[in-house]
């Protein structure tokens, strides 16, 4: 295999990665200073968001309108993917004392939480 071909050939590997597939998750959005976390439903899991600055805002707003004040959650439905581990490059410090980054693709809905959690995620509406 010549030069040309193998550059070729990791570019396609490559570019074959950066294709993650977003899937829906229901879950807990959390926002405050220094924290802007997601907890998916059925996962013992807590990751830093990372996403887009007008699906930032959507998300933030939602959680201003929706809660008493900062560190409160509200109930989320998003599509989204595992980003992968949290490194001071990639998430900053905060991001580093949870379990991974995760990327909101699009926010489906929002809602109050409340004592029925992730019980009550079928019934979202849209």
């Amino acid at each position: 295999m010549n030069f040309r071909s193998t550059a070729l050939a990791g570019l396609l590997a490559m570019l074959c990665g950066c294709a993650t597939p977003s899937t829906i998750h229901k879950g807990f959005y959390t926002w405050g200073p220094e924290v802007e976390t997601f907890t998916p439903c059925g996962m013992d899991k807590t990751w830093w968001v990372l996403t887009t600055e007008p699906l930032w805002l959507q998300l933030r707003d939602a959680h201003q309108t929706l809660t008493m004040g900062n560190y409160e959650g509200i109930f989320a439905e998003v599509f989204g993917y595992y980003d992968g581990p949290a490194t001071e490059e990639r998430g900053g410090g905060f991001a580093t004392q949870y379990d991974g980054l995760f990327r909101v693709t699009a926010v489906l809905a929002t809602r109050k939480s409340d004592d029925s959690g992730c019980d009550a995620a079928a019934s979202l509406p849209r």
